[in-house]
């Protein structure tokens, strides 16, 4: 079989991945699984490159973004200064994003989790 034709005729059966540990629902305060990263400079964070889906998503995905600390969406944890920070997501596709945070120091881990919706 062609692995080329085979692969551009998968049927994806799923349309959602996120970082939490399988049944844990979003907003629940837990490190298991999450995201991290070291911030490069003090404008801008990116985690160790590119964030990779497990697995490729049918179309790109809306990503939502959760403290793992307090469980708020849209927010990252400084784990340094114990303090939370407003994340940016660029370059989404369906393999995965970068992610982004003003106003931190360089060289300071963070850590997220996130939920990637592709639903149709």
């Amino acid at each position: 079989m062609n692995k080329e034709l085979f692969k551009k005729n998968i049927i994806y059966v799923e349309d959602t991945t996120e970082s939490y540990e399988y049944a844990t629902i979003p907003t629940t305060i837990t490190n298991l699984g999450s995201r991290g990263g070291l911030s490069i400079t003090s404008i801008n964070f990116y985690s160790f490159g590119y964030e990779k889906f497990d697995c490729e998503m049918r179309s790109t995905p809306t990503i939502t973004i959760y403290n793992p600390v307090t469980g708020a969406a849209n927010s990252i944890r400084d784990t340094i200064n114990n303090v939370d920070r407003t994340p940016t997501i660029t370059n989404a596709s369906t393999t995965g994003y970068n992610i982004s945070s003003s106003s931190m120091s360089t060289s300071i881990p963070h850590s997220w989790h996130d939920v990637a919706d592709a639903e149709l």
